[in-house]
């Protein structure tokens, strides 16, 4: 079984790495864990109180969440989980850590998809994943032609 960790904004785009990395492999039982890295709060205040405002689930959008449906449904026969984790913490060694604990094997990342900072909060998770000491894959993905070969184009048409 392998392990494969994917940063994400929660943006079809983004989950079209995941797609495209089912899409070019050829293993079964694949877990993808699409990861978002949030900073730390450091007041004391924040710590208190972060699980009383702790909205970053918010951030998943229902495109994002039918996305990941279908692409559940396309790939079950190879797809043994696919799960979103946040992480809390933005250290080099937390990281680390939290992906040493999920049993990552490598993670992909496509340099022509550009991820936002859907939170005040997101950090740029690309440079802090590459320090990791995990083997890294860019993913070649035509951002121009992503929806025509990948079944959320049908999340992408907007009603008039």
């Amino acid at each position: 079984m392998k392990t494969i960790v994917i940063p994400t904004d929660f943006t079809l785009d983004s989950l079209a790495v995941a797609y495209a990395t089912l899409m070019k492999g050829k293993e079964i039982n694949i877990n993808i864990i699409l990861l978002h890295i949030l900073n730390v709060p450091y007041s004391m205040p924040e710590i208190l109180y972060m699980t009383l405002r702790n909205g970053h689930h918010k951030m998943i959008t229902k495109e994002f969440l039918e996305g990941c449906e279908i692409m559940q449904n396309r790939f079950k026969s190879r797809l043994h989980s696919l799960d979103i984790k946040f992480s809390l913490g933005d250290t080099k060694a937390y990281v680390k850590n939290l992906l040493e604990a999920e049993g990552a094997d490598e993670i992909n990342f496509s340099e022509t998809i550009k991820l936002t900072k859907p939170s005040r909060k997101s950090i740029d998770m690309i440079p802090l994943l590459k320090s990791v000491g995990l083997p890294i894959n860019n993913i070649k993905i035509d951002k121009d032609n992503v929806y025509s070969i990948s079944p959320f184009s049908m999340l992408t048409v907007k009603s008039i």
